[in-house]
């Protein structure tokens, strides 16, 4: 039978640090296959780091040199091995009005300029769908959600995809590799929260129905996958996990369930989480630590 990853974690030890092997403030975790990738900034300087920790637990990282300060990442990977492996983040980290990529074909990383028309840095994510990179991202000077796409020859397009603008996007790939888009929109009674598949080759919208209503000044918003579940969480504005919906795809829609995180070891600052292919709950935390719950 099912047992709760959440379950698990009312009974495990303790959060653990994870001793990844370059000092960063690491600001995004993924789990790739059996491994766990992670993106960040470098503790000194403004070199961005992104780490590789394989099924037998060895750790490998590389040092990516942005043109300047940069901020606000989002990280996609597409197989385990260090293949395909892609990033966003703003520039200059002072007011983010610039859209980067950092792009890895399995030999090099290479850094793209993306838009630099407006205020187009602050909230980015970027995917492989479909064989070809997407960054969906808010204009936050003209109030629209945008998509990036990059082309064979690797140039960039952009577009306008929606009117009002996104208050949080995130972007994730399921084990399966079907790429999901979250999308949070308004204010308020008007607030939207609606997840995005893609399959046969466009993307299928479905509206998601909190179980609690989601603070209007909530921090980030995260999912991850597990046994068939889509998991959605985020923290309320004061700094911790303050609710979890575990969302269950049913094939024409989701249906939610809340979970307390009273019960859970501290969550503080808990800003991006995913489960791995063992069931434990990796998440990073604040000051920006590399952690993971689990027996």
């Amino acid at each position: 039978s099912y047992i709760s990853v959440l379950e698990a974690l009312k009974h495990a030890a303790a959060h653990q640090d994870l001793g990844a092997p370059t000092t960063a403030n690491w600001a995004k975790v993924r789990r790739v296959g059996d491994e766990v990738h992670a993106v960040g900034r470098a503790t000194s300087g403004d070199d961005i780091v992104v780490a590789l920790r394989s099924g037998d637990g060895t750790w490998t990282s590389e040092i990516l040199t942005p043109s300047s300060s940069p901020a606000n990442f989002s990280y996609d990977a597409t197989v385990p091995g260090g293949g395909g492996r892609y990033l966003t983040f703003c520039t200059p980290a002072t007011s983010c009005g610039d859209l980067n990529a950092g792009v890895f074909d399995g030999g090099t990383w290479t850094i793209d300029t993306v838009d630099t028309v407006g205020e187009v840095g602050a909230l980015s994510q970027i995917a492989d769908v479909a064989g070809g990179l997407q960054i969906f991202y808010a204009d936050t000077t003209n109030h629209d959600l945008r998509r990036a796409r990059r082309s064979s020859s690797g140039t960039w397009t952009t577009e306008r995809m929606g009117t009002d603008e996104p208050h949080r996007i995130v972007l994730r790939r399921a084990p399966d590799g079907t790429p999901w888009l979250f999308v949070t929109a308004g204010s308020g009674a008007s607030q939207t929260h609606t997840l995005y598949r893609f399959a046969s080759g466009s993307w299928e919208g479905f509206a998601l129905t909190p179980s609690r209503r989601w603070p209007d000044l909530a921090g980030s918003v995260d999912i991850a996958f597990h046994m068939g579940q889509v998991w959605v969480g985020y923290y309320v504005s004061s700094g911790y996990l303050g609710n979890l919906d575990r969302q269950l795809f049913t094939g024409s829609g989701f249906t939610s369930s809340y979970v307390s995180s009273d019960d859970f070891p501290d969550f503080s600052g808990m800003y991006h989480f995913t489960i791995d292919a063992q069931g434990r709950f990796w998440y990073v935390c604040s000051p920006g630590l590399l952690e993971f719950l689990g027996t």
